[in-house]
Parts: structure tokens; C-alpha cells; sequence
């Protein structure tokens, strides 16, 4: 493919795809400040100086200061994930779609009265929309078998 080829088309072959030999994008302009920056950071810290910045930080957090026990422990091992909350939601039988409808506005009802946060709501909410799909899957497949068995038995093709 010619250069004037390349660029009547995008650099693109036949099917959209991009052709041996055509540069690719500018990627993220602001990465190659970031690494000037970082590299200028390396420069004026030596190692000493960041030791010298961790002991303080580790005598701070021992002194009681409890923003930097939270630097040091947070830097050190990684910031803790949030601990899965477990809460008491009785949900109606979920075995139609008129019950999953149900469940929905209780969840509703119980975020409008204060007995539930939004959050868990959002979550209850998921858990309730997987329901919905994994039911709408089975009665897809329920139609299929059944049509599948129709034509079996006027003796079509499967």
C-alpha cells in the first residue's frame, strides 16, 4: 500500500483495520509532562531525604497523629477495602415477575421510610435486575425447547 494510499483511507485495509507501517496515535499527551515531572521529583529527592521523611512520618504516627498512622498504614499496606455489610431486607418470593416487581417497591418503599440507605438499595437492586435477566433467560430457553419440540413432533427439521 502506497503512502498516498494510506492516507486516502485512514491507514485502514479493506476491512478497518490498520495497515503494516502506519504510525499509531499521539496516546496521552499529558503522559510524557507527567514523566518530566517525575523525573524531576527523582532528582531533587535523594534516598536519604526520603528516609529522612518516613521517620517523621513514622514519629508522627506514633505520637498519636492519626492522618499520618493513616499515610504511613495506607502507603505501607495498601488501603483497606470496605468490609461487606450484611443487612436484614426480607424480600417477597421472587418467583414470578409480578413478584420481582413487588420486591422492587418494597425496596422503594423501605428507602423512602428510612429503614434502608440508597446504597443498599442500589445493591438490592442489582442482585433483584440478575433475577430478572437469569428468569428472562429461562423462559427464553422454556419458548425455544417448546417451539424445538413443535416442529419435532409435525416432523420438521431441527
Amino acid at each position: 500500500m502506497t503512502t498516498d494510499t494510506k492516507r486516502e483511507n485512514g491507514g485502514r485495509d479493506k476491512r478497518g483495520r490498520f495497515v503494516t507501517g502506519c504510525a499509531g496515535g499521539p496516546g496521552n499527551p499529558h503522559l510524557k509532562h507527567l514523566a518530566s515531572l517525575q523525573s524531576a521529583v527523582r532528582d531533587a529527592v535523594s534516598p536519604d531525604d526520603l528516609r529522612g521523611v518516613l521517620r517523621k512520618l513514622v514519629a508522627l504516627a506514633g505520637s498519636g497523629d492519626v492522618h499520618a498512622a493513616r499515610v504511613l498504614l495506607d502507603r505501607c499496606l495498601g488501603k483497606p477495602n470496605p468490609e461487606a455489610r450484611h443487612i436484614a431486607f426480607e424480600l417477597p418470593s421472587l418467583g414470578s415477575s409480578s413478584d420481582i416487581l413487588a420486591a422492587f417497591v418494597a425496596v422503594a418503599q423501605s428507602v423512602a421510610s428510612g429503614e434502608l440507605a440508597i446504597e443498599d438499595a442500589g445493591q438490592i437492586g442489582r442482585l433483584l435486575e440478575g433475577v430478572t435477566k437469569a428468569r428472562e433467560a429461562t423462559e427464553v430457553e422454556e419458548r425455544i425447547n417448546a417451539l424445538e419440540a413443535a416442529v419435532a413432533a409435525k416432523g420438521g427439521h431441527r
